[in-house]
């Protein structure tokens, strides 16, 4: 959490979730360990979410949690637990699950991967401005009309810059997946190393041996708590320092007069 916030509610209600297939995927190129020759998973997924709000860093860590139920080092039931905080009285608790209050420490999915795609608004609360379909200028927009129809304007600064950038990241994965394939004459690809992933290629090392199970681990201090630290140490300074900036402010609006 970001006590810097002084957030008290931390309930956020999801609307949907689903995970898909995304299309966008290169073909894989294949790539060998000894005698073996497998092809590289290159298949994308994605996580859709729609709720009426997120909190700081909350799908980073959903995806966390994700993928270690995915690599098989929590159970399912770890979702529910992590849910039955016991905080707000709005929402019952689960009896057959422990009551997890603060959060236990465990490393968030990367960043890389996260898009905010959209933000819904209630009809007639945001009047939306689009590009004037008739116009080569970026800059020019319109109240009414212009969506599905093609754009000067769109053509001409919108599309190079996205077929630039794709075309230099297909290069950059070709020639990367060549490397690994080349490494791997002299290199075998080992088999069998345990690895929690975190998404875009990141990873924490883990025997499975050795694992502690999230709900076993420290955790966090309460929110009252690191609150209060905040507002009686950082805040305070903050606090502190305006009420100067303003007080210098009106001074110099307001210089002193002689008589």
């Amino acid at each position: 959490m970001d006590p810097s916030k002084q957030i008290e509610n931390f309930t956020r209600e999801i609307h949907h979730a689903t995970i898909s297939t995304c299309n966008s995927s290169p073909t894989p190129i294949p790539r060998s360990s000894g005698n073996n020759t497998q092809p590289l998973d290159t298949q994308m997924y994605v996580f859709d979410l729609k709720g009426n709000g997120f909190l700081w860093h909350q799908v980073r860590h959903i995806m966390g949690i994700l993928f270690l139920v995915g690599s098989g080092m929590e159970k399912p039931s770890i979702v529910d637990a992590l849910c039955n905080t016991g905080i707000d009285p709005s929402i019952p608790t689960l009896e057959s699950l422990p009551i997890v209050s603060t959060k236990p420490t465990y490393e968030m999915a990367d960043g890389l991967p996260l898009v905010l795609w959209e933000c819904g608004y209630r009809e007639g609360d945001v009047m939306w401005r689009v590009d004037d379909t008739t116009s080569t200028n970026p800059a020019s927009a319109s109240n009414v009309g212009g969506i599905g129809k093609a754009s000067p304007a769109a053509q001409q600064h919108i599309y190079p810059p996205f077929h630039h950038t794709s075309q230099q990241h297909l290069i950059k994965y070709t020639l990367l997946n060549h490397f690994s394939l080349a490494a791997t004459v002299h290199h075998p690809l080992m088999t069998g190393s345990s690895a929690a992933p975190l998404g875009a290629g990141t990873s924490v090392q883990a025997s499975r041996e050795k694992y502690v199970n999230v709900l076993n681990r420290p955790r966090g201090e309460k929110v009252a708590e690191l609150n209060e630290k905040w507002k009686t140490g950082a805040g305070a300074r903050k606090l502190a320092r305006r009420a100067a900036e303003r007080a210098e402010k009106d001074a110099a609006a307001d210089p002193p007069t002689t008589a």
